[in-house]
């Protein structure tokens, strides 16, 4: 009885290796989260903006976030340019004390997400 001598080439392992490092690196990367759970309109640039400007993050209920922390916002330094991201579902009403105390801290660029009605 002969027996068969069953080799298997290990130089292809390192690259299976590698392209499965990139894909999670790759999956890391591309998914972010929220401190709370936002609904966002649909709009392909605001990734864009999230990766070049700090960005406050308002839940449904009204609380504020500055990345993964609370925040306060009469206690916290801020840049001149924000991002700032609502559940579509938070009323205007919790958005607009936001707005006004942004202001009064001497932010002149808020970038906000909007979706019109047609788009629901």
């Amino acid at each position: 009885m002969r027996r068969r001598n069953h080799t298997f080439p290990s130089s292809s392992m390192s690259d299976i290796a590698f392209l499965l490092l990139l894909f999670f690196l790759i999956l890391a990367i591309t998914s972010r989260t929220t401190p709370v759970e936002i609904t966002a309109p649909n709009a392909p640039a605001w990734e864009e903006l999230q990766e070049e400007y700090p960005t406050i993050y308002v839940s449904r209920e009204g609380a504020l976030y500055l990345g993964e922390e609370p925040l306060d916002l009469t206690a916290t330094t801020l840049p001149e340019e924000i991002c700032l991201l609502a559940d579509k579902e938070t009323p205007f009403a919790l958005i607009r004390p936001v707005l006004d105390l942004l202001r009064e801290r001497q932010v002149t660029t808020i970038h906000c997400l909007v979706q019109g009605e047609n788009h629901a």
